[in-house]
């Protein structure tokens, strides 16, 4: 048989204080500092780069913060000279928060999107950092559409009308959360699907709200369009009833199915899939794209376009023949 076997034990703790008395010292220290330097600049041709020959000014006298990472702790501060540069000298190692003072009195309505920028400090090396200041910073179109008129605005999309379908200047954009139509382009020949960024202001034509004054960003994609949101004309005519041009379906691609067309007078007919009456539009190019004669008195049409509204009236807009597909009617 076999005996048991004991053997004597030390508590955990002295171990513990053992292990930890026998720890050696770091085998060095962090020694000597860096610098971190920048330049300020408004971005007008918004592309992220200071390019003169598109507008863009340097911001001076610009207060800016180094602080302690994720804290309001300040290092140091100083503010931008003329050529809009900072520059902070004997800075520890690490990384670190360069926070940007966005005083109205200085950068007016100017706004920076990224603030505070991380810079990381390395001895004897500088960081060298540049912050575009924008109009504004991108934000959703429900959000810019709550917008008084008049107020600046950066919004981001996906173009489902391309330049020129309905006007050589004009565009709509959609996404996640609502369109908005783009008015005032310069000749840049944006294709259904291009992912854009548009930097503008609030303004509005027969009650639709629109960006105009826009400076498009040249980060512009290639990618794929959204389909069209199915709706009833009915429920198109109580939404916007209802909200009136700040209705979420205002602006997007929709599609509206086994309608009637009534008889056009300027470019307008009355479109009814049974539920409640709406508009038409065949709006300035469209009208040459698509002809009236396609539609016949007593046929149904599914029949895709930008909603649109005009004093008070929601206007399904196609934008191309292929827009309109004869079905039987219900």
């Amino acid at each position: 048989m076999m005996r048991a076997q004991f053997f004597p034990t030390l508590a955990l703790g002295a171990i513990l204080a053992g292990a930890c008395a026998d720890d050696p010292e770091p085998p060095f220290a962090v020694e000597g500092t860096g610098r971190v330097t920048g330049q300020l600049f408004f971005d007008a041709d918004n592309n992220g780069l200071f390019t003169p020959l598109g507008g863009d000014t340097l911001l001076r006298n610009v207060a800016v913060e180094l602080r302690e990472r994720g804290s309001s702790v300040a290092i140091d501060e100083t503010t931008t000279d003329a050529a809009g540069a900072f520059a902070f000298d004997g800075i520890p190692p690490g990384t670190h928060d360069v926070f940007l003072v966005q005083d109205t009195a200085v950068i007016k309505n100017l706004v920076f999107c990224v603030n505070p920028l991380r810079a990381s400090v390395y001895r004897d090396e500088t960081a060298f950092i540049t912050a575009p200041a924008k109009r504004g910073c991108v934000v959703r179109i429900n959000v810019a559409e709550a917008l008084p008129l008049g107020a600046p605005v950066t919004i981001a999309g996906i173009v489902t009308a391309r330049q020129g379908t309905y006007r050589n200047d004009n565009t709509y954009i959609q996404d996640p959360t609502g369109g908005m139509q783009i008015f005032g382009l310069p000749g840049l020949n944006l294709q259904i699907g291009d992912s854009i960024e548009v930097s503008g202001v609030i303004g509005q034509f027969g009650g639709e709200l629109q960006v105009i004054s826009p400076i498009v960003a040249p980060n512009r994609t290639a990618t794929t369009a959204p389909a069209p949101l199915e709706r009833t004309t009915g429920a198109v005519a109580t939404a916007v009833a209802a909200l009136g041009a700040r209705e979420p379906d205002v602006g997007r691609l929709l599609v509206v199915r086994r309608a009637t067309v009534g008889t056009f007078a300027s470019g307008n007919a009355i479109l009814n899939d049974g539920s409640g009456a709406i508009q038409i539009r065949l709006d300035n190019n469209a009208s040459s794209a698509i002809p009236t004669s396609t539609f016949v008195a007593g046929r149904c049409y599914d029949i895709v376009g930008i909603l649109g509204f005009f004093n008070g009236t929601p206007q399904i807009k196609p934008r191309m023949l292929a827009d309109v597909t004869e079905v039987s009617c219900p």
